[in-house]
């Protein structure tokens, strides 16, 4: 039965790399597809569930490896990384590393996949000196580095004539001149995250501390709101005490953050339009400091030009900030992404289409979502 790496070690994962050479490699070399010169260009493991997909991504870059990108290919992300510490078997060394998600149907297992070499002939003469070989051709023709294949017993391998970081920096060149000034934004609980459950035990705390009361967690789900002026009112609070009660709020959230988590398919989603260039912005309802504990655990910030906050001069989403107003000037601002009325009224503020996170909700979904700005 195949591993599903999805709480694993880098270590015992790539291990399964060495494994998969060592029978696949002798086979190449006795069909003559390998010999001492050949450049293995990568290695390709296929996940079965898209959970190991993104499981996998956070393993990989754990251990100190690149992402080279993340792109919609055939309907569904692959990742590219470059290895810190390459692949050594015997003569062959191989530094980069290929993760395609699952497809629609399903892996019918996690397994080591393929690997591709780089070669200088010509692929129709490269074949034509190896007959016997049942070659498959499909993407001889291709615009972008066309190749062949053949299934072994071990495994698929793949000859193309460039490598596939080379092809990655010339996709990102083309995406940086089709893309380059152009913006999306997201919002971040309900969007990204899931905070539901940490959200208003920390708020009960905060309310029950600085009011010197008790109260239920009932009670206190229905006084809150997505704009935090307003919740500080439903709790007859005067506005002119905002700062302090989410000083106070920062403190107890701070004790709940094990029951934050960052939603499928999120990070994915990140990687992918910034992998194509797209200036992503966050815009949250959520004050910086409980945002900045977020950013922390998941490491996402990384994706973002920059990051707006609630403030107590404009009150926060949906009400524009000057920055976002000359963004809006300056970029071609694609949407707003959210889950709540008042992400749609910020979407409406800043005259851009509404994207609902429904909208990405499932692998399905979110290839679907991708495709609009691949």
């Amino acid at each position: 039965m195949a591993v599903i790496f999805k709480n694993s070690s880098f270590e015992s994962f790539i291990g399964g790399s060495k494994l998969f050479l060592k029978t696949f490699i002798p086979e190449l070399i006795d069909k003559g597809l390998l010999n001492d010169s050949s450049l293995i260009d990568h290695i390709c493991y296929k996940p079965k569930e898209f959970e190991e997909y993104e499981s996998l991504k956070s393993i990989i870059l754990n251990a100190g490896n690149t992402l080279a990108s993340e792109v919609l290919i055939n309907g569904r992300p692959i990742a590219s990384f470059k290895l810190k510490d390459p692949i050594v078997i015997g003569d062959y060394t191989i530094d980069c590393l290929e993760l395609p998600a699952p497809k629609e149907v399903g892996e019918s297992h996690s397994r080591w996949d393929h690997i591709e070499v780089v070669i200088d002939s010509d692929l129709n003469e490269f074949m034509a000196a190896r007959p016997a070989i049942a070659w498959k051709t499909s993407n001889l023709n291709a615009k972008i580095n066309a190749d062949v294949s053949v299934k072994l017993k071990h495994g698929v391998v793949k000859f193309h004539n460039d490598s596939l970081l080379n092809i990655i920096k010339e996709e990102k060149k083309a995406s940086a001149a089709k893309n380059s000034n152009k913006a999306i934004f997201f919002d971040l609980d309900g969007t990204l995250i899931s905070s539901g459950i940490s959200f208003a035990p920390s708020m009960r705390e905060t309310m029950m501390e600085y009011l010197g009361k008790d109260m239920s967690l009932e009670y206190v789900r229905s006084k809150l709101d997505t704009q935090y002026d307003l919740l500080i009112n439903n709790f007859g609070i005067p506005a002119n005490e905002t700062n302090a009660v989410l000083k106070l709020f920062a403190k107890k959230y701070q004790n709940h953050m094990e029951t934050v988590s960052l939603l499928s398919g999120a990070e994915t989603l990140l990687s992918v339009l910034k992998s194509y260039e797209y200036d992503l912005y966050l815009w949250t309802a959520r004050d910086e400091p409980t945002s900045k504990m977020i950013f922390e655990k998941f490491g996402i910030k990384k994706y973002f030009t920059e990051c707006f906050y609630y403030d107590d001069i404009t009150k926060g989403k949906p009400r524009l900030t000057p920055r976002i107003s000359e963004i809006l000037s300056q970029k071609d601002v694609l949407c707003m992404v959210g889950d709540s009325h008042t992400d749609e009224a910020a979407a409406k503020a800043m005259g851009v289409q509404f994207y609902h996170v429904s909208e990405y909700d499932s692998p399905e979904k979110l290839n679907i979502f991708l495709s609009l700005y691949q």
